[in-house]
C-alpha cells in the first residue's frame, strides 16, 4: 500500500496479460498449470515421506508422535508450503486479471473452504485427496460461475454457495456417522 498509495497497480505495462491471453487448445494456460499441479501434488503426497507424516498428522497427532514422526516440524513445513502455493495462486490471479489492489483476495479464503469440503476434506483433519479438493475447486466455480451468469443477487450468491458449504459439512457428519456405526456392526458380527 505504501508503493502504490492504495490505488490498483496495472501490470499491462511488463507485458505478462498478453502471456495471460494466450489459449492452447482454446483453454487458459493457468487450466494447464492446475492439472499439471494435481498432479505432481498427488504423487508427491502419496508417494514420498513427507506425505505419509503428512497423513500421519493430519489422521491423529498423537499416534504420529508415537511412531516417531516430528509434528512440529510436519506442522511448520506445511505453512510454509502452504504460503509458497496462497503466493503462486495470488501471483496467478493477478496475472490474469492483469492488475493487483491492497483488498486482492479478501473473501478468498472462504472459498477456498467450501472448494475442500465439497471436494471431500474433512473440516475436522485427517481426510480428503489432492483429486477430490480439485474436483472441489471446479463444481464450485462452475456454481458461482453459472450464477453469475444467471444474474444472481451478489448477496443471494453467498447464501446460495453458504448452504454448499453446510450440506457439504453435513455429508461430511453423516459420512463419518456411517462409517463408525459400520465399523461398531463389524466388530460385534466378530463377537
Amino acid at each position: 500500500m505504501t508503493i502504490s498509495k492504495g490505488e490498483p497497480l496495472s501490470i499491462k505495462s511488463l507485458g505478462i496479460s498478453e502471456f495471460t491471453r494466450a489459449r492452447p487448445l482454446g483453454l487458459n494456460w493457468l487450466f494447464f498449470i492446475f492439472i499439471g499441479l494435481i498432479i505432481v501434488l498427488d504423487i508427491a503426497v502419496r508417494k514420498s515421506k513427507y506425505g505419509y507424516k503428512l497423513s500421519a498428522v493430519g489422521g491423529n497427532k498423537e499416534a504420529a508422535l508415537i511412531a516417531g514422526v516430528n509434528v512440529t516440524k510436519v506442522k511448520i513445513i506445511t505453512f510454509i508450503l502452504a504460503g509458497i502455493f496462497a503466493a503462486i495462486g495470488g501471483l496467478f490471479d493477478v496475472m490474469s486479471s492483469g492488475a493487483a489492489t491492497s483488498s486482492f483476495g479478501i473473501g478468498r479464503e472462504f472459498r477456498a473452504i467450501i472448494c475442500c469440503a465439497i471436494g471431500g476434506v474433512s473440516l475436522s483433519g485427517g481426510e480428503g485427496s489432492i483429486y477430490g479438493t480439485a474436483l472441489g475447486v471446479m463444481l464450485f466455480h462452475t456454481l458461482w460461475y453459472c450464477l453469475r451468469l444467471l444474474k444472481v443477487d451478489t448477496n443471494l450468491q453467498l447464501v446460495l454457495i453458504g448452504f454448499v458449504l453446510i450440506l457439504a459439512v453435513l455429508f461430511d457428519i453423516y459420512r463419518k456417522r456411517d462409517n463408525a456405526r459400520r465399523m461398531i456392526e463389524a466388530y460385534r458380527s466378530e463377537e
